[in-house]
């Protein structure tokens, strides 16, 4: 992975040596003699070793009183997670500008910050509000990331942050939820891009997803990417070990009211049993197949009995209704998915339990 080095200086001439310490000691030199422009791209390899107390220097080749040295760091092993993955931003702390593996980028204008509650541009009087009423996606008890656009963060200030690295080289289908909120009361919303790189030295592939419009509504908006483009895609295994997704947000263009353009994320999940009520092809698993909003499955000439258990529950995990309780004979069996049933717009899971057999199904209701 390539990290950017920047630094800043007086003198703007010159080069400068580039060195990495290792608590007192030069653990290695990174560059002996680059130009003195303020920014190196170092790329960390297996090469060094992982553990902490590192740190870098840099120091001007012809001025030797012109030196600076970073903080301390560490240097962690590459990780690689596995699909299915969620992330609801709770155990995240808000005094950190990102925390769980994720990255803040260092080519942008400010920082996605991690918050509970209302955004501060909330309490305003109607429309000079922007920002979830409540708080985060569902209930208003947890946390999610946002984007804060008062102050000096408009106009067209850029925030992107990184997940880490996902491995779906196993993984024959695949789908990426989340939830976003971009209410702008003044109409001012600014825009936001999900990006995707595909392997270690991929190409960033940006605009997968783009919301452009100027407010998206007063509530939390799901969305969902099918990623059949990277399990089902033209790379090699070594690529799809090494997938992220970048959140890159630009608040308002509007030079007056641009502060009126907080985006919000929660709830970014990445799925393998992904399935949309209003779509007509879904994964088939074991028997058990979700069609046209209808649950369809078989029971086995080998079962003869089987007790049979289909449930509906929201996403915060309460029974919304019980679609099957019985015993049944082997056979071919449909079951509606009543629309009735899901009140909001949403996710919702359907837990089929069949002769033994678990499945839970994640519906989106959109």
């Amino acid at each position: 992975m390539t990290y950017q080095i920047k630094w800043s200086s007086s003198v703007t001439t010159g080069n400068v040596k580039i060195e990495l310490f290792k608590g007192n000691s030069v653990d290695k030199v990174l560059a002996n003699s680059v130009s003195n422009s303020g920014t190196f791209d170092w790329e960390v390899t297996t090469e060094y070793a992982t553990g902490n107390n590192y740190s870098v220097k840099v120091t001007h080749l012809t001025n030797s009183s012109l030196v600076s040295q970073s903080p301390v760091f560490t240097i962690r092993k590459e990780m690689i997670l596995s699909v299915p993955y969620k992330e609801d931003f709770n155990d995240w702390s808000t005094t950190n500008k990102a925390t769980g593996n994720w990255m803040q980028s260092t080519d942008d204008d400010i920082d996605w910050t991690v918050l509970s509650g209302p955004t501060p541009s909330r309490t305003g009087s109607t429309p000079d509000q922007t920002g979830p009423k409540e708080g985060d996606y569902p209930d208003a008890n947890g946390k999610y990331i946002y984007i804060e656009a008062s102050g000096d963060n408009n106009p067209n200030k850029k925030a992107s942050i990184v997940t880490p690295k996902f491995d779906f080289s196993k993984t024959p289908t695949a789908k990426l939820l989340f939830y976003y909120h971009m209410f702008s009361g003044l109409q001012v919303m600014g825009k936001l891009y999900l990006d995707v790189q595909v392997g270690k030295d991929g190409t960033w592939q940006e605009g997968k997803v783009s919301f452009t419009n100027n407010d998206y509504g007063d509530q939390w908006n799901v969305h969902f990417l099918d990623l059949n483009f990277i399990t089902a895609g033209n790379y090699t295994v070594e690529q799809k070990k090494r997938v992220r997704f970048r959140l890159r947000g630009i608040t308002s263009s509007d030079t007056d009211d641009g502060w009126c353009s907080d985006i919000c994320i929660d709830m970014f999940s990445i799925d393998t049993s992904l399935v949309s009520i209003n779509n007509s092809v879904h994964s088939a698993v074991n028997k058990i197949e979700l069609r046209n909003s209808k649950l369809l499955y078989t029971i086995s000439e080998n079962e003869k009995l089987s007790n049979v258990n289909i449930k509906l529950f929201n996403i915060q995990g309460k029974l919304i209704n019980t679609l099957v309780n019985k015993i049944q004979r082997a056979g071919n069996y449909s079951i509606a998915i009543n629309r009735n049933d899901l009140v909001a717009h949403g996710v919702y899971l359907c837990r089929v339990e069949i002769a033994g057999f678990q499945k839970t199904f994640t519906i989106i209701n959109n």
